[in-house]
C-alpha cells in the first residue's frame, strides 16, 4: 500500500496500490472488489480515469492486471474454512489483451501466482498433517516441493523469489528463508521465532530490493543481483 488519498470518488477514495509509471502516464489500483486500474497523465491537465476493461482487476505489474487480489479472495467449497481461489490466478495484459489463468492443485489451502509461476501449500499426504510448500508453472508443469516449508500468504517477486517459513520435524516454526523457485535454492534469513511467530516482510510482484531488520541492523537484499 502506498497511500490513502481523497480523490473525490474518482478512484473510490481508497488506498493506492502498485503505483507505476509507463510512457507518459501514471497507473495505480484501488482497494475493494471494484478495483480497476486508473491512469493519470504525468503532464496533468486531466482527472484520473479508469483504464477500459479493468473493472474487477488490480494492478499486478504494468501492463499486467490481475484478479483476485488479497481483498477479493472469497472462500468456496464444503470444508469449514472453504477453498480460496489463487491470488492473481487470472492475469490480463491491458496492452495486448493476452489473458492467463492458472492450474491449481485440488483442495490447496493457499496458492498465489506470479507472471508465469505459482507457489502455495499442497494438501497433507496420507498420515501426515504437514502442508508442504510447492511451486509450479501456471500450466501445472515443472512442480517442485519444499517439504519442511510453508508458503502461507507468500507472494512471488520478479516471477522467481518468495519468502517461505521453515518448520522442524515436529512442525514447530523455526525460521524463514528466501527461496529461488526456479532453482530451488534457499537462503536462511536469520529470523527466529519470537512470541509464537516470525515477523516477515512481504514480497510483491515488482519487489527488487528486499529489506528486513535483524538484530538491530537493516538487511538489504538486491534480488536483481542474484544470478
Amino acid at each position: 500500500m502506498l497511500a490513502s488519498v481523497d480523490t473525490d470518488g474518482r478512484t473510490e477514495g481508497s488506498a493506492l496500490y502498485g503505483l507505476s509509471v509507463a510512457g507518459n502516464d501514471l497507473y495505480w489500483s484501488t482497494a475493494g472488489d471494484g478495483g480497476g486500474v486508473w491512469r493519470l497523465p504525468l503532464t496533468g491537465g486531466a482527472p484520473p480515469s479508469r483504464v477500459p476493461h479493468t473493472f474487477g482487476f488490480h494492478l499486478f505489474s504494468y501492463p499486467w492486471v490481475g484478479s483476485p487480489n488479497e481483498y477479493q479472495r472469497t472462500p468456496s467449497g464444503p470444508s469449514p474454512f472453504g477453498v480460496f481461489p489463487p491470488l492473481f490466478g487470472s492475469l490480463l495484459n491491458v496492452q495486448t489483451g493476452e489473458f492467463r489463468t492458472a492450474s491449481v492443485p485440488a483442495e490447496v489451502s493457499f496458492w498465489a501466482c506470479g507472471l508465469t509461476r505459482c507457489v502455495g501449500n499442497l494438501p497433507p499426504g496420507p498420515g501426515d498433517q504437514r502442508q508442504p510448500a510447492a511451486t509450479r508453472l501456471r500450466d501445472g508443469s515443472d512442480e517442485r516441493v519444499f517439504p519442511w516449508m510453508s508458503a502461507m500468504n507468500a507472494q512471488i517477486a520478479l516471477d522467481r523469489f518468495t519468502i517461505l517459513t521453515v518448520s522442524d520435524e515436529d512442525q514447530r516454526l523455526v525460521g524463514a528463508a528466501l527461496v529461488d523457485l526456479v532453482t530451488g535454492d534457499a537462503a536462511d534469513l536469520g529470523l527466529r521465532q519470537e512470541g509464537g511467530g516470525i515477523a516477515v516482510s512481504a514480497l510483491h510482484a515488482d519487489t527488487d530490493m528486499y529489506a528486513y531488520e535483524l538484530k538491530d541492523k537493516m538487511i538489504i537484499v538486491d534480488l536483481k543481483k542474484i544470478e
